[in-house]
């Protein structure tokens, strides 16, 4: 009886060892690649709005074909931060002086998407002073968290997103 239960035993740990680990860090490697390949498509594609002052609907279909390429669905966030230049004038004892007064009108993505999709050139055209941040996090499970779900806290570690922002540099 004693020759059964370790056999089992034995078995149970042979099939951890030659199987179930292997899986499990193969998973978490395609994890970390796809959180490196979306952190970095994330950066470029910021990189390029900031510095041609424009959101094209082509750059966004490229972006999306990029992320979409390491097998996962994204939830993509816009946020942009026009400026809004209003100078006002200003009476200080008799003397009379301008004074720039900058305020910043948000948009999120549904506005941004439509003011795109309502352009006849599929762009919006940005300015000098504008903000913009894209927030991109996956809104499926991947294998390596379906495999560590009962395993620890997995709410964090597991989640593949990217967060990039920056101001525009130019006027087109």
């Amino acid at each position: 009886m004693e020759n059964n239960a370790s056999a089992i035993l034995a078995i149970f740990i042979a099939v951890i060892i030659m199987f179930l680990y292997p899986l499990v860090t193969m998973a978490r490697k395609t994890d970390k690649a796809a959180q490196i390949i979306l952190e970095s498509s994330t950066d470029e594609y910021v990189d390029t709005i900031r510095t041609k002052a424009v959101i094209k609907l082509s750059d966004y279909e490229a972006f999306l074909q990029k992320i979409s390429s390491t097998g996962n669905a994204f939830d993509i966030e816009f946020e942009l931060q026009r400026l809004d230049e209003n100078t006002t004038k200003m009476a200080n004892q008799g003397k009379t002086q301008l004074v720039s007064k900058n305020t910043y009108t948000t948009y999120y993505t549904t506005q941004v998407m439509q003011m795109i999709n309502n352009n006849t050139q599929r762009m919006l055209l940005l300015k000098e002073g504008d903000i913009v941040t894209v927030k991109v996090k996956n809104n499926n499970t991947t294998i390596f968290q379906q495999l560590t779900k009962y395993v620890g806290d997995n709410s964090v570690a597991g989640k593949i997103v990217a967060t990039s922002s920056g101001i525009i540099t130019t006027t087109f």
